[in-house]
């Protein structure tokens, strides 16, 4: 498969190590919600709805009393572990997160012993928590650098075509009305020239196409473009002269290809396209690609935020994630993505700071 290598490999053994380590310190729900409530104390979090710090509560309940008044109070209100039933689950996998092994949903679920989809959304809410934590002047790139990992469906997802589909969609479109618009009001050759590069993409014909959307920032060989695209050796050659010539990918020693850094057809800030910057975005592809077999591009930019948990110790230091899970609000997941995705992703800037 395109991408499989030995991160997979190494990250199950993490996990295998890892995973009974926890057990021994959270062997159940019971414990996984005293570990909360003790937490939440640590933090200050624990406070009845009059303000009152004083609390009485009895070990494995849910709720406290309020001394001062008398109320009843669920200590889990207000917080994402809101009406969480598996804290177990919950701990473990921020137990995993932060210490470096990544868990996929089907994963979680034979760990914990809990339905795929609760797995899924666990994991979906903690990436939403860390997404919230990247500072809002951080740099943006286009979303089409991470285009060869779109492959998985959403609910806003295209129907029956490709996954990237949606946002070559939108590229095709935004890039259109720019073109009109700024050959409108500026002078002839100014606008002719805008209007040939929001069209370039579709200078390739179908082959073309194929083949392009196959090469990356990370070297594939001419044997897999073979595989991979079913063509034959005459017509594969002749489709890779094409798209070299056409300034869209860059041939290295031993036949093998690279999208170009010079250019790119949909949008990329080319300024900031570093070669660090270029090897980093292929090292971020490649390990979610080898965890989790593609992204969605409607949760893209959340495991964009979750490549720099992995890759910031400075900001996620050991027990940050679950402060900062303790700290938030409950997270409803259709809400979270009601708005549309964005051309441009979010890129915190130490994925910068640490190619230098």
């Amino acid at each position: 498969m395109r991408f499989r290598s030995v991160e997979h490999a190494a990250n199950e053994a993490l996990i295998g190590e890892l995973w009974p380590e926890f057990e021994a310190l959270v062997p159940s729900d019971e414990v996984g919600l005293e570990i909360v409530f003790e937490a939440l104390s640590l933090l200050g979090l624990i406070r009845c709805k009059c303000g009152s710090t004083s609390v009485k509560r009895e070990e494995w309940r849910r709720t406290f009393s309020c001394i001062d008044c008398r109320a009843k109070v669920w200590f889990t209100a207000g917080t994402l572990f809101y009406r969480v039933k598996h804290f177990k689950a919950w701990l473990g996998t921020i137990f995993l997160m932060e210490n470096g092994a990544a868990v996929a949903s089907s994963r979680l679920s034979q760990l914990a012993d809990i339905a795929q989809a609760t797995a899924h959304n666990i994991q979906k809410k903690i990436r939403l928590v860390v997404e919230s934590c990247i500072e809002l002047e951080a740099p943006s790139l286009t979303s089409a650098l991470f285009i060869s990992i779109l492959t998985k469906r959403s609910k806003s997802s295209l129907p029956c075509l490709h996954p990237d589909m949606e946002l070559r969609t939108m590229n095709a479109e935004t890039d259109s009305k720019n073109g009109f618009s700024k050959s409108r009001f500026e002078d002839g050759n100014a606008g002719r020239e805008r209007e040939s590069s929001s069209t370039e993409f579709f200078d390739l014909d179908e082959n073309e196409k194929m083949v392009f959307d196959l090469i990356s920032y990370t070297p594939i060989s001419f044997n897999s473009l073979c595989e991979l695209s079913a063509l034959s050796v005459g017509i594969l050659s002749s489709v890779l002269t094409m798209l070299e010539l056409k300034g869209r990918i860059e041939s290295q020693a031993g036949d093998f290809y690279v999208r170009s850094k010079t250019r790119y057809s949909e949008g990329a800030s080319c300024e900031i396209l570093t070669d660090s910057i270029l090897a980093l975005i292929a090292s971020v592809n490649r390990y979610i690609w080898s965890i989790h077999h593609g992204v969605s591009f409607k949760w893209l930019q959340s495991f964009l935020a979750m490549s720099w948990f992995y890759c910031d110790k400075v900001r996620w230091n050991r027990g940050s994630l679950l402060v900062a899970c303790l700290k938030s609000a409950p997270i409803d997941l259709d809400a979270s993505r009601e708005s549309q995705s964005s051309r441009q992703v979010l890129f915190p800037s130490i994925f910068c700071a640490t190619t230098n």
